[in-house]
């Protein structure tokens, strides 16, 4: 069994147990029994190929989710329709409703509220490290985490249908996507420009109908906005993976003797010197 540990660090904690030096809420412990990818590769590509959005942001060789878990009607997640949380949406649920959502708070409630059944949310990255804003949000939503995904990140440079190379003078997108292609744009000159998401720069340079301007974003985009895809991973590191939780009103429970389970605690520390150690030391 793996553990998997959200220490929060905050002045206004509630004191329920102290274990040496701990100071806690009620541990919040969330089970989900891991999918062997290749038991359940037949099934999910049957799946898959009902859809119409390319595979190429999904399906990477690791993935977790809980296999008692029928597949629901409406899924959540922040981003336009074409965002990288879109892909990880689509690929865990082929044959859900996708809801997007503007914010995370949003992408929440829709769960909390009924709107929706589930909501996958991003956590971590491997290269941006953790998405501080869903960290927040987690211990209040009162959800339960049942699964996780990990979907490899391929950033594609986007364009106008007959846009070359040498058309582009200026890409878009996300500030954390355009660090991540920090040698690319460097390489070929390209002046950025900060947008809200990826998805959203795809949509904007559809609608400018300017072959001199690109977008960084999926291959998911490409397809939804009309664009044509001018140069395929150009991300700097080709490791780049982001880690997506699966969050649901109603708790899933694996047989405690069950194979690949991985446990969550999310828990408050004092705001003290060595508090985080005195929690997670004993692992």
């Amino acid at each position: 069994m793996t553990l998997d540990i959200f220490a929060l660090i905050h002045e206004d904690y509630m004191a329920r147990t102290n274990i040496n030096g701990l100071i806690c809420k009620k541990p919040q412990v969330h089970m989900g029994e891991l999918m062997n990818a290749d038991r359940e590769k037949p099934k999910t590509e049957a799946a898959s190929k009902t859809n119409a959005f390319p595979k190429t942001n999904a399906f990477p060789k690791t993935i977790a989710f809980p296999k008692t878990i029928a597949f629901p009607k409406t899924i959540a997640f922040q981003g336009e329709l074409g965002a990288f949380s879109h892909a990880a949406a689509l690929a865990t649920f082929p044959d859900g409703k996708l809801l997007p959502c503007v914010t995370f708070e949003q992408t929440i409630a829709a769960v909390q509220e009924g709107e929706a059944d589930f909501a996958v949310v991003p956590v971590e990255n491997s290269l941006y490290g953790r998405i501080t804003d869903i960290h927040h949000i987690l211990p209040q939503s009162s959800l339960f985490i049942v699964g996780e995904y990990f979907l490899p990140i391929r950033m594609n440079l986007l364009g106008l249908a007959g846009a070359k190379l040498a058309d582009i003078k200026s890409v878009q997108s996300l500030s954390v996507a355009l660090g991540q292609c920090r040698r690319f744009i460097s390489k070929h000159g390209l002046t950025a420009i900060n947008a809200v998401d990826t998805a959203g720069s795809a949509r904007e340079v559809a609608e400018l109908g300017d072959k001199s301007r690109s977008a960084i974003a999926s291959t998911i985009a490409a397809q939804i906005y009309g664009l044509e895809i001018i140069e395929k991973n150009i991300e700097d590191a080709s490791h780049n993976t982001t880690r997506f939780l699966i969050m649901s009103r109603d708790k899933s429970e694996p047989a405690p003797d069950g194979n690949n389970i991985k446990t969550t605690f999310i828990f408050r520390v004092r705001n003290v010197p060595a508090a985080l150690y005195k929690a997670m030391g004993g692992f």
